[in-house]
């Protein structure tokens, strides 16, 4: 059961991490929408894009499961890192459309934290 939640969790977080690119490929360099194929890629960016935030408190809720069941509460290990991350990751986005100051910058630190992620997610599997 521990190794199906964190394969799940690896996979809703990368294709969380698709967002991204689909939104750049979807676009055109103008701003304006292609048409053809990339109208299907944004469609499917949209669908990501309201579905989001609840796979994102998807991803933390199965995290907290997936570390309980793996070893224990309150231990520390390289899944903390990818929890803590996550959760940081909503954190900025929860405050930073609330607070004045992070209004511009919530986005390029949710980016960096996204970066991060990936790199904690990766020495936790192999690790």
């Amino acid at each position: 059961m521990v190794k199906i939640l964190g394969w799940s969790n690896t996979v809703l977080v990368a294709i969380m991490t698709l967002m991204y690119p689909l939104k750049k490929y979807s676009l055109a360099s103008s701003g304006e929408k292609k048409r053809g194929k990339n109208g299907k890629v944004l469609e499917m960016y949209k669908k990501l894009r309201k579905a989001h935030p609840d796979i994102g408190y998807v991803i933390i809720t199965i995290g907290l499961i997936h570390g309980y069941l793996a070893v224990g509460f309150l231990k520390w290990h390289s899944g903390v890192l990818v929890l803590n991350t996550i959760i940081m990751m909503a954190l900025s986005v929860i405050l930073g459309q609330r607070i004045k100051r992070m209004k511009s910058n919530w986005c390029v630190v949710h980016k960096l934290l996204s970066i991060a992620l990936i790199l904690f997610i990766i020495n936790h599997i192999f690790r």
